[in-house]
């Protein structure tokens, strides 16, 4: 763990943990063991790559519906597919970046923590925000981008014409 012997903790990060040693020496490293890590360190890096996984799902979802699908209906629910899965993601990213950020002020603001062991928030944190939120947002945008009603019918189904024969009366 970067940080004691005087270094004072700049910002701890999902992956790694940044330390000052003098006022323009910075230094960084991994977590020594995956063991020592905190629960809510690692329920957010799960997240994020679950939130990963599932943007790339996405962005494949998207580019195949607006590329390589001709049938509009087909269009219209891959594109609704992945404005779902931006929206998952995106509340996976807002979720990890807020739990994260809580875990955080809880140390930094308790009392019993000593001043070398409070951490701060890194950069990262305000781009997962910022991702989290314009993940969700294209979410919406697709989702709410497709209509249902179409005027394009597909060519073995023509639009019904008035040719409707009334039944004949039968006597019994």
């Amino acid at each position: 763990m970067v940080g004691g012997n005087g270094t004072q903790p700049l910002w701890e990060g999902l992956w790694m943990c940044c330390a000052v040693h003098a006022p323009e020496a910075r230094h960084c490293a991994p977590y020594d063991s995956l063991l020592d890590l905190p629960q809510d360190l690692l329920a957010a890096r799960a997240l994020t790559l679950i939130a990963a996984i599932l943007g790339l799902l996405a962005v494949g979802a998207g580019l195949a519906g607006a590329l390589c699908v001709k049938d509009p209906l087909r269009r219209g629910s891959l594109t609704v597919s992945a404005g779902i899965l931006f929206l998952v993601c995106g509340v996976l990213m807002l979720l990890t970046a807020g739990w994260s950020t809580h875990a955080i002020r809880q140390d930094f603001y308790d009392p019993l923590v000593a001043l070398d062991g409070k951490r701060e928030p890194g950069a990262a944190v305000f781009v997962a925000f910022a991702a989290g939120a314009a993940q969700f947002l294209g979410g919406l945008l697709l989702c709410f981008a497709w209509t249902r009603k179409s005027e394009v019918y597909p060519a073995d189904l023509q639009k019904a014409s008035s040719t409707v024969q009334k039944p004949a009366h039968r006597k019994m």
